[in-house]
């Protein structure tokens, strides 16, 4: 469905406009601004987008902060601003980090295969700033994000000391500015179909807002309603772990993670039925 159907529908529902008229050049220009609005407001509740994106980039050995947003900046910015050193997709800076962990691209051994090792996302400033000693050189354990503009920062803790480790980044799935502000563009090639009925709902009521009209509650249902469809299909929670100072002493590992540690020891084990 073209974008200037959804908003011509969304201006119907809303009252503004009666059947067979057509919205004056004023009025689309204010209901694509309001589209464009809702959509990033959308894209930082992670109930509401579909999809994580994702990049990896490989870090460097005594390199602890790693700019990460588009290329070109801003047309506000000068034309040389300098590129980011990670360089996400869909235009888009992230306002916040979902998911990390560090790939060790060569093993120990010589039939070794890549390993993943999962990483702490620091929540805050106050964290970061709570570590001692920062230029501290080791193996990568924590990432912290801070969400500068036009560029994000990422801070590694500790500072890598070998060459052959990538980073994994997870962020919130971005939508095109430029499709958004299209009316022309088909939504089918940018967001899942059933998005376009709660753009619709969410928009008329944001239009009712804009254009002091009354409340209405049937068309704030409506707009509820689609809403949690959305969430319901985008329902993607990690399932909660016990704190590893709470297990205790296990026997065997994760099989999900690694190796029994008995057979990787060469000791037969049985598996009980």
């Amino acid at each position: 469905m073209l974008v200037s159907t959804i908003i011509g529908m969304a201006q119907r529902a809303s009252g503004i406009l009666g059947v067979g008229q057509t919205a004056l050049p004023q009025d689309m220009t204010d209901a694509t601004a309001l589209l464009t609005m809702m959509l990033q407001q959308w894209r930082q509740k992670r109930w509401l987008v579909f999809r994580l994106d994702n990049v990896m980039f490989p870090v460097e050995v005594g390199k602890g902060e790693y700019t990460i947003g588009p290329t070109p900046p801003p047309p506000t910015f000068p034309s040389n601003w300098p590129a980011p050193d990670v360089v996400t997709y869909g235009n888009y800076r992230p306002a916040n980090i979902q998911s990390i962990y560090l790939r060790q691209d060569v093993g120990s051994g010589p039939n070794s295969f890549p390993i993943d090792f999962p990483m702490t996302i620091l929540q805050s400033r106050q964290q970061f700033d709570a570590i001692s000693l920062k230029n501290l050189g080791s193996w990568p354990a924590s990432i912290y994000y801070d969400p500068t503009i036009p560029y994000g920062t990422i801070h590694i803790w500790p500072i890598p000391i070998q060459n052959f480790f990538q980073l994994y980044v997870g962020y919130q799935q971005a939508i095109d500015l430029a499709p958004e502000e299209t009316s022309n563009v088909d939504f089918d090639q940018v967001l899942p179909t059933e998005t376009q009925e709660a753009i619709m709902w969410n928009l008329a009521v944001r239009l009712c807002v804009a254009y002091k009209l009354p409340p209405d509650q049937q068309l704030a249902a409506a707009a509820r309603a689609s809403l949690n469809t959305m969430r319901n299909a985008n329902y993607a929670v990690r399932p909660l772990r016990m704190p590893q100072a709470l297990q205790g002493p296990q026997r065997t590992k994760n099989p999900m993670g690694g190796f029994y540690p008995e057979t990787s020891a060469g000791i037969p084990f049985t598996v009980l039925q």
